[in-house]
């Protein structure tokens, strides 16, 4: 009897390991999600923003048909998620958006969008955003 015993038990220990092992794995896989998408929203929203800056005139601090002279906002350039930095690409017609992620070493997201807010493709037609060093996303490019 005491042999069953012991075994039941370690068992039992084997078992509650495993179990946790698991559960740590899952929350360190939605841990990385969930800042994947905060970082993905954030970018939306910055990106909404340097549209309505380029629809403004100059007169008024906008672009005047471009993103040219467009520069994040103070309190918009870094939060709990992410670093943000844009690139003006071309005559102002192109801006790249660029966040580092806080919690994950390494780990970007960029997205380029083009007059119309829309993202665009890169030559090979792949995407229009990307996904560095342990981010993925469907229907983004991931380069890791």
């Amino acid at each position: 009897m005491g042999q069953q015993q012991i075994l039941l038990i370690v068992l039992s220990v084997i078992l509650v390991g495993i179990a946790v092992s698991v559960g740590i794995g899952m929350f360190s896989s939605y841990s990385r999600t969930a800042n994947r998408d905060a970082i993905v929203l954030d970018i939306i929203n910055l990106s909404v923003t340097a549209y309505q800056y380029r629809f403004k005139p100059s007169s008024m601090g906008g672009g005047s048909g471009s993103f040219d002279g467009f520069n994040v906002p103070p309190g918009l350039d870094e939060n709990e998620n992410a670093t943000y930095d844009v690139e003006i690409n071309g005559d102002g017609d192109e801006i790249t958006i660029v966040a580092t992620s806080k919690l994950y070493d390494g780990a970007t997201i960029t997205a380029t969008y083009d007059l119309d807010l829309e993202l665009v493709s890169d030559d090979d037609g792949e995407g229009g955003g990307t996904f560095n060093n342990g981010f993925r996303y469907q229907g983004w490019r991931s380069d890791n």
